[in-house]
């Protein structure tokens, strides 16, 4: 099958996969925000999508607006449409602050980096919303300082027009490749570290992304080395990739790197495994959290992986009964899993924030095999705590995956699986 011809049919797929979805929820998760996206030029999709962005820069143009300002205007609706396209094959909302102070000089990085207008993005959003072409949802300072966002979904009309733009969709791979989130952890608030020319991870991310501008994946986009409040606090790699969804529908297995489909390769239990291979060097075992279900007398893995993320990553117990009851689960189920997590593994530091530490191990594991994929010249995905290759690459991810994660765990094993369609 010739490339076109198979990502045609791939895109096809997709739409099939993600078409009879319900709304999204209207939560943290399932929230993305603005990016500088754009089709190149080369993509045959190119001059459809500009005819229609045209089409909605003169249709909702009721200002009289000199060469300038319809440029600023028409490259507002371009990042607003690319978005609304892929906003829909991720199952999120599309986010914008509207608040004056997120375009101050102390307000969004993003938004200042992007050079992005409140008055045009209000405009547009008005539009969408005045046509009946979005689900909108307006924002309200809910918490000073840090006010909920409008967040709009698009409605089968726009989608339909938008669906087809989706696999040639990029966002410039420009760096900062290595930021960080503020003291209080907001997502608006990012630090740009300014490191040195030649801090390690600032070498090691731009060899990266410099190797992936060569490539082709869904939702490109940088890759990004993301620290809370500072480079000692979870170094995690972001990109928009990743929030593909997976496990409720099969959006990203679903997807191609380089026209050919994918594998990924992914930790088991990768949090809990690290914790006590670093902290107490032991082997979890062959199945950690069917053990603790045994342990705690309770039934469902996804229950038990949903309780050992948020016991380790809150500071104290009361927080993770908390937030395990925002994610269903019940006070006396929590109270089992905590006894049944201690007795299966009484090294397990839960309750005490070692899920920041987890995080930042795990990231410094995928940039070492991401790094090795550069040397070989096969690409490699982040997604979490798993790696996305081209099929035909899953022995070479699983042994460097393997390496990786010994290097760090004083020769502790891990276990690892293989997803692909």
């Amino acid at each position: 099958m010739g490339l076109l011809t198979q990502a045609s049919s791939n895109l096809l797929t997709l739409i099939e996969i993600v078409s009879k979805a319900e709304l999204p929820r209207d939560d943290y998760e399932h929230h993305t925000f603005l990016r500088a996206n754009a089709i190149p030029r080369t993509a045959l999709s190119y001059n459809k999508f500009n005819s229609l962005l045209d089409y909605y820069v003169t249709e909702s143009n009721s200002k009289r607006r000199g060469a300038a300002q319809l440029a600023e205007f028409r490259r507002h609706w371009q990042y607003v449409l690319l978005c609304l396209s892929q906003c829909f094959f991720m199952r999120r909302w599309l986010c914008f602050r509207l608040d004056s102070a997120a375009y101050g000089n102390n307000g969004d990085y993003w938004i200042k980096k992007y050079k992005l207008s409140r008055d045009l993005t209000k405009e547009i959003i008005a539009y969408l919303d005045g046509y009946g072409l979005v689900d909108c949802r307006l924002g309200k300072a809910y918490k000073k300082g840090d006010p909920m966002s409008t967040r709009v979904f698009p409605r089968a009309v726009l989608a339909a027009e938008l669906l087809e733009f989706f696999l040639d969709i990029e966002q410039p791979i420009q760096p900062p490749y290595v930021t960080a989130n503020d003291a209080e952890g907001k997502w608006h608030r990012i630090i740009n570290l300014g490191l040195p020319t030649d801090h390690p991870d600032k070498v090691g991310m731009t060899l990266i992304n410099d190797f992936l501008k060569g490539h082709k994946w869904a939702c490109k986009a940088p890759v990004r080395l993301v620290y809370n409040a500072n480079a000692f606090h979870g170094g995690r790699l972001i990109t928009p990739f990743q929030s593909l969804p997976d496990r409720s529908m099969r959006v990203r297995i679903n997807t191609l790197i380089d026209g050919q489909p994918i594998a990924e390769v992914d930790f088991n239990a990768n949090h809990l495994r690290l914790a006590l291979a670093v902290l107490s060097n032991e082997y979890a075992g062959e199945a950690p959290y069917e053990d603790i279900a045994e342990a705690a007398k309770v039934e469902g893995r996804d229950t038990v992986k949903a309780f050992i993320t948020v016991a380790m990553g809150a500071a104290s117990e009361k927080e993770a009964a908390n937030a395990c009851g925002l994610k269903g689960i019940p006070r006396d189920t929590f109270v089992r899993l905590r006894d049944g997590a201690r007795k299966r593994f009484p090294n397990l530091p839960l309750f005490q924030s070692w899920g920041v530490v987890a995080q930042n191990l795990e990231g410094a594991i995928l940039r070492d095999v991401m790094l090795q994929g550069v040397d070989k010249g096969i690409v490699c995905l982040p997604v979490h705590d798993a790696i996305a290759v081209p099929r035909g690459n899953e022995e070479w991810a699983l042994g460097v995956m393997q390496e990786a994660w010994q290097k760090t765990t004083d020769g502790i094993k891990t276990r690892l699986k293989v997803d692909s369609i």
